[in-house]
């Protein structure tokens, strides 16, 4: 059974750029070996591609487009190229979103263009959701579309997106502009070569769902969030009754011949009507601990509960703050000795409602300070605003 779910996305983004590049003669041979993603730029572009691949293993070329008739799109799994007003890449792009290939699209751009650009009604992707059975005794699995409302779609800007025909493989990563109030394109094609399917993520796993929302700094580093929404079969016939289970993850690198180190990931996660109340959240506030038991109930004369279990390394200290009177928990994880990069923190809640759709504004951000100490940087606050229609 599929159901509608409309997710708001109010991001600001912090990121820098800049490039130069190489790319290799591919004469159009249908049976040249599949490459991962081919990059089109424009003519007068320059980009660093030790900035923007960090990962050996991806096969990809990067031509200008000027060349394009040189090469053979059926050779590579991923297209990605920048958008362009004026249409001129619209048939090409089209044609290879059919052909169920992943394709980006880079630059300024709202989500309608990126539509029309494709000639698709709507940007939408098919993402898990799991709910529980009747009895309590089972979670079901099942499938929700998510998609965006009317106004989010025609007036927020995009940066990087990314669709896939027939999958649930999507991406929106926001960058911001650099000092010259311009956007960098070497962190525009960086958020590219960080998506692409062959595993240049760290959080493969992390992204399960096939959906994921990145943020940038300015020196490439980047905090990830994706969710996972559950619905209970309450015996209130008032109430309806939700979970969410979040995964954050931090990836720092080099900037400047600096390392910086993910050593901070905060989250917020408040309820949205009046009415609502928050029933649980975990994990709680703990020192030095690696493993950490999620177990969340629905509420005092709910029988069903939510439970995961996760661990992060190095032992970091987690600080939880509750208030039942605005209905709003936060979480601070910091790792000021070692390092929070490649782990998964993953703090959830439950509440109730009285709508008959559910409503969660998140907020994330991380924290990478070099370890030349004294330099640091924050990702910007990011709002999801999660809204579910069963």
């Amino acid at each position: 059974m599929k159901k509608a779910v409309s997710i708001f996305l109010s991001i600001i983004v912090v990121g820098m750029l800049s490039l130069n590049g190489k790319c290799s003669n591919n004469v159009p041979n249908d049976n040249f070996p599949s490459k991962n993603l081919l990059v089109l730029v424009a003519d007068n572009s320059t980009y660093d591609e030790d900035f923007i691949n960090k990962n050996p293993t991806i096969t990809y070329d990067i031509i200008k487009m000027s060349e394009l008739a040189q090469y053979n799109p059926n050779n590579y799994d991923e297209i990605a190229a920048p958008y362009l007003s004026d249409g001129s890449l619209n048939d090409f792009m089209a044609e290879q979103y059919e052909n169920e290939k992943k394709v980006y699209l880079y630059g300024e751009f709202t989500l309608n263009d990126f539509c029309d650009v494709l000639d698709i009604q709507k940007y939408s992707v098919e993402v898990p959701i799991t709910r529980m059975s009747e009895d309590y005794s089972t979670t079901i699995r099942d499938t929700v579309t998510m998609s965006y409302s009317d106004t989010y779609a025609e007036e927020e800007i995009q940066n990087v997106v990314a669709l896939k025909k027939n999958s649930s493989d999507g991406l929106l990563a926001f960058i911001p502009k650099n000092s010259n109030e311009e956007y960098s394109l070497d962190l525009l094609l960086s958020a590219v070569f960080d998506d692409v399917s062959c595993g240049a993520s760290t959080y493969a796993t992390l992204v399960s769902s096939g959906y994921n929302i990145k943020t940038y700094t300015l020196g490439r580093q980047y905090a990830i969030l994706d969710w996972y929404l559950y619905k209970c079969s309450e015996n209130d016939a008032s109430r309806d009754y939700y979970g969410i289970k979040t995964n954050i993850g931090l990836e720092g690198g080099t900037y400047s011949g600096l390392n910086y180190l993910g050593e901070g990931i905060y989250v917020n996660m408040a309820c949205v009507y009046g009415d609502d109340e928050l029933q649980d959240a975990a994990p709680g506030n703990s020192t030095k601990v690696s493993n950490f038991n999620v177990s969340l109930n629905f509420g005092t004369n709910i029988s069903g509960s939510l439970g995961w279990n996760f661990s992060i390394d190095n032992n970091p200290t987690v600080s939880r703050t509750l208030s039942l009177n605005s209905d709003t928990v936060n979480w601070s994880v910091e790792e000021k000795t070692y390092t929070l990069d490649g782990q998964v923190f993953s703090p959830g809640m439950t509440w109730s409602t009285l709508e008959d759709h559910a409503a969660l504004d998140i907020e994330f951000r991380g924290y990478f300070e070099s370890t030349f100490k004294g330099l640091y940087d924050y990702t910007p606050w990011k709002t999801v605003q999660i809204r579910y229609e069963p």
